[in-house]
């Protein structure tokens, strides 16, 4: 017999009975919670293929950046590792890229719109600028299959813990589907 906290009496077999089925239940239900996989909260922008290297594993893509990039685009040369940030235009979705700065390794990931990837060329003309990154191994084969200058829909997640950008999937992209953004975004 012990003494319940609220007065009264509990026999230790009672007591015992109760610890028992609440281990079992929380052994039970922790892996299934466990497995349950978590919402990967992400983004998609667009693109255009400039180039693949499948030994590499890696895509070239061109995207536009606006304006006012223009004002501080010379501090960064090709090769360098930089950050892009790219303006949404909706929830979930992309325009252009709105801010850049050199990637800082000590800092640690990113988390947002953003994109760890390496610059290759600049067209201030155009304003667009032509990057480096890794893509999935799945999405070589979809890159590869496209011709130079066809509009990709890339789906990268929030969270972009390391220098290598992680990439969900490339897909072409469709007629249907918007590649302007709204000016201004969101």
């Amino acid at each position: 017999m012990c003494a319940h906290p609220c007065g009264g009496v509990v026999s230790t077999k009672t007591l015992s009975f109760t610890i028992l089925t609440s281990c079992a239940l929380l052994l039970w239900v922790t892996p299934a919670v466990a497995a349950a996989p978590a919402a990967v909260r992400s983004y998609v922008w667009h693109g255009e293929v400039i180039g693949v290297d499948q030994e590499a594993k890696t895509a070239i893509v061109k995207a536009h950046f606006r304006q006012h990039v223009l004002h501080y685009i010379d501090r960064f040369n090709p090769g360098e590792r930089i950050l892009v940030t790219w303006g949404p235009t909706r929830e979930g979705e992309a325009g252009d890229i709105i801010y850049i700065e050199p990637y800082d390794q000590i800092a640690g990931g990113k988390y947002g719109y953003v994109l760890p990837v390496e610059l290759v060329s600049v067209d201030k003309t155009e304003c667009t600028i032509t990057f480096k990154m890794r893509v999935p191994a799945k999405s070589l084969h979809t890159l590869k299959s496209m011709q130079t200058g066809g509009r990709v829909k890339v789906t990268a997640p929030f969270d972009q813990p390391a220098e290598t950008p992680a990439i969900l999937s490339v897909e072409p992209l469709k007629e249907r589907e918007t590649s302007e953004p709204a000016e201004g975004g969101v």
